[in-house]
C-alpha cells in the first residue's frame, strides 16, 4: 500500500487552495456582500473579501480601493450575472481552479470572468485557444 506524505503540520486537504475554498464556502472574516442575478429572478447573496478580490482582478480593485469606492455597507447590486456564474468566478478567484464548469453554464461564466477581468483558462479550454 503507498504511503502519502504530507509537509510537517500540514493536514490532508489543507492546501491554499483549500483553505481558500474553505474562507470563501464560511464566509468568515468577509467585509463584502454581493446581490446578485435581479434580472434572472430571485437574488442571491454572496460574502467574499475585499482584499483577495483585489488581489485577483483590477476591476475589484479600482472598485473597492480606488478613487471612488464602493460602499459596501451593504449588499453590492450586480443584476445582470447569472448567480452560478458569479459563484464559479468567485471560486476561480479563490482557487485557481474552474469547478462545476458544463456546457449549460461555461459561456455564463466566461463573460462574468471577462466583465471582473479573470481570465479562466479552464473555461477557454472547453473552446479552444480562440475564446
Amino acid at each position: 500500500m503507498a504511503s502519502t506524505h504530507h509537509p510537517q503540520g500540514e493536514a490532508p486537504g489543507s492546501g491554499l487552495a483549500s483553505c481558500m475554498k474553505q474562507t470563501l464556502s464560511s464566509g468568515e472574516f468577509s467585509n463584502v456582500r454581493f446581490s446578485v442575478g435581479r434580472h434572472f429572478g430571485p437574488v442571491k447573496i454572496f460574502e467574499a473579501h475585499k482584499n483577495i478580490l483585489a488581489m485577483r482582478s483590477s476591476v475589484f480593485r479600482a472598485m473597492f480601493y480606488g478613487s471612488l469606492p464602493e460602499n459596501c455597507a451593504v449588499p453590492i447590486d450586480i443584476p445582470d450575472i447569472i448567480p452560478d456564474a458569479f459563484a464559479n468566478m468567485l471560486n476561480y478567484i479563490y482557487t485557481d481552479k474552474a469547478e462545476n464548469l458544463n456546457a449549460d453554464n461555461v459561456c455564463d461564466t466566461m463573460n462574468c470572468a471577462d466583465k471582473y477581468d479573470r481570465y479562466c483558462a479552464a473555461g477557454a479550454s472547453l473552446f479552444g485557444e480562440d475564446y
